[in-house]
């Protein structure tokens, strides 16, 4: 997660600064838990708006479950977190969301094609737990165990 954070938008010293100075001036954390969810909250926090609805959206997915591509973009499209501009196709820039997500490892991509484009996607255990806690701060939804 620190590394696709670092590898994405970095272009000027002030950022790579700013990054920097936030992970060391974090507070060494005996729980673990608590330093991964630190760090992704890093990652969080540096998508752009539209992206962390998208990301927040698969909090309502079970966890392990493999998750269709074309499907999960065209639920983003009928919730409303796709908006394009007159004329462009909401499927494609759809795409170009998951498949940023994917660049910043924030789902893991499944069954990929001979394109190269990840059929399903998969969230990880880790980065599912994060996500749940935050759609609930967020008030986006809250899911309910068992």
């Amino acid at each position: 997660a620190i590394s696709s954070l670092l590898a994405t938008t970095r272009e000027t010293k002030e950022e790579w600064d700013r990054v920097r100075h936030s992970i060391r001036s974090s507070k060494v954390k005996s729980d673990i838990i608590e330093t991964m969810n630190y760090i992704l909250s890093l990652s969080y926090f540096d998508l752009p708006h539209h992206l962390r609805s998208c990301l927040l959206y698969l909090a309502l997915f079970p966890e392990d479950q493999l998750i269709e591509r074309q499907r999960l973009v065209r639920r983003w499209i009928s919730e409303g977190f796709i908006h394009g501009e007159s004329g462009q196709d909401l499927m494609e820039l759809g795409e170009e969301y998951f498949h940023q997500l994917v660049n910043r490892s924030l789902i893991q991509p499944n069954y990929i094609g001979y394109d190269g484009k990840a059929k399903y996607c998969r969230v990880h255990d880790t980065i599912l737990d994060f996500l749940i806690d935050k759609s609930s701060e967020e008030n986006m939804c809250t899911v309910l165990k068992k």
